[in-house]
């Protein structure tokens, strides 16, 4: 009932946080997700099945840079592969517990002045 994966920097300050070789099935979140302080954020040949809210990198703009406009921010997905809907229900047969999403398989990745904390309250 969350997410698969949450990738950030391993250090404060940092310019750049990867994350590869992941794989996520059926997160009630994303899969994967970061949204983290730095110019750079790259995620590579990770497999996502079946989450409600996808997958996908966004930035919050470090203060250091937020003068600058965003030509120097860079997204990358790269060889990642996104499987929709499976046969395997998220519903018990007798319903009993059952609560039916919308799903996609990416969620928009970007960049903004605001993120997420590591440790949400």
């Amino acid at each position: 009932m969350g997410h698969g994966a949450l990738i950030y920097p391993a250090k404060e300050g940092a310019d750049c946080y990867e994350g590869s070789y992941f794989a996520a099935y059926k997160n009630y979140y994303q899969g994967v997700y970061g949204y983290y302080d730095a110019q750079k954020v790259v995620f590579s040949f990770m497999t996502m099945i079946d989450n409600r809210n996808g997958f996908g990198a966004s930035l919050k703009i470090p203060d250091a840079y937020k003068a600058r406009d965003y030509a120097d921010i860079n997204i990358q997905l790269n060889d990642n592969k996104i499987y929709g809907e499976c046969e395997a229900s998220d519903c018990p047969a007798d319903g009993s517990f059952c609560k039916p999403v919308e799903k996609y398989g990416l969620i928009i990745s970007g960049a903004s002045h605001n993120g997420k904390d590591l440790h949400i309250n």
